[in-house]
């Protein structure tokens, strides 16, 4: 979607033509084919799923302040219902929701970097900066493009693949991992988030343990622990969770988004 349109010189010509090509991506055969299929079946989105539940993803693509296509996915806990790309009216049953209006480019490359910034700091803690190149620099990526557009794109393309291969390492693949980690929609954050804090403070009410799968922010540490949860905290808008954690035999806090995986025990 961030590339379409992209190989036209103009912001107007590029979102025109990009519209052009995603109004013709809206097809009613879509979500029966998809339902058929499920994704579920072909990409591994089990963890993505246990932590959203029930629930009603749309994404409006918008031009001129109109939406002409709506990409929406219905999941449950362990499966994909359908994907359905249409351009009919917003459904009550959405429950996230997130509007893209495609003639603002210049937003969309810098969300692009937003997010694969976020990637840098979670796996490459205590770097004195993080600007695009030095990230390239410090991975040893080499520019070769003398065409300032086309070299931009292959460092942006290189420092991804350096730092998903940070994160195969780590034993980091499922999409849900991935999205939990690097989202940067703020909706998103707030839904996917709800989850996790739903079902800890659901722990906290039993009494009962979690086993959770949690990325530590400052080595970019990944580790599987058990933790009897005491209390959640907001502090600087983030959220953490305090728990007695077995593996340490202390008790630690944990930040929300932190958390890959989690399950009451």
């Amino acid at each position: 979607m961030l590339e379409a349109g992209s190989e036209y010189e103009t912001i107007e010509d590029g979102a025109k033509m990009g519209k052009v090509f995603l109004e013709a991506q809206v097809n009613p055969h879509t979500k029966k084919r998809t339902g058929a299929i499920g994704i579920h079946n072909v990409v591994d989105l089990s963890t993505f799923l246990s932590v959203l539940g029930r629930q009603e993803i749309r994404m409006s693509l918008r031009y001129g302040g109109k939406s002409f296509a709506n990409y929406v996915m219905k999941v449950e806990k362990d499966r994909v219902l359908y994907l359905d790309i249409n351009d009919g009216p917003e459904s009550e049953d959405t429950t996230i929701g997130i509007a893209l209006d495609i003639e603002d480019v210049s937003t969309l490359k810098t969300e692009r970097s937003k997010f694969l910034l976020k990637m840098a700091r979670r796996l490459l803690p205590g770097l004195n900066r993080y600007a695009l190149w030095f990230v390239a620099e410090q991975l040893q990526i080499k520019e070769k493009q003398s065409h300032r557009a086309l070299s931009d794109v292959e460092i942006t393309l290189g420092v991804f693949n350096k730092l998903k291969d940070i994160l195969r390492l780590k034993g980091i693949s499922d999409f849900g991992h991935f999205l939990s980690l690097f989202a940067v929609d703020a909706q998103f954050l707030q839904g996917l988030n709800a989850q996790k804090l739903s079902r800890i403070q659901e722990a906290i009410d039993l009494g009962v343990g979690l086993k959770i799968k949690y990325m530590a922010s400052g080595q970019a540490q990944v580790s599987e622990r058990e933790v009897l949860p005491k209390e959640l905290r907001q502090e600087n808008n983030r959220s953490y969770l305090v728990a007695f954690c077995r593996l340490r035999n202390e008790e630690r806090t944990f930040r929300v988004d932190g958390i890959l995986h989690l399950e009451i025990v």
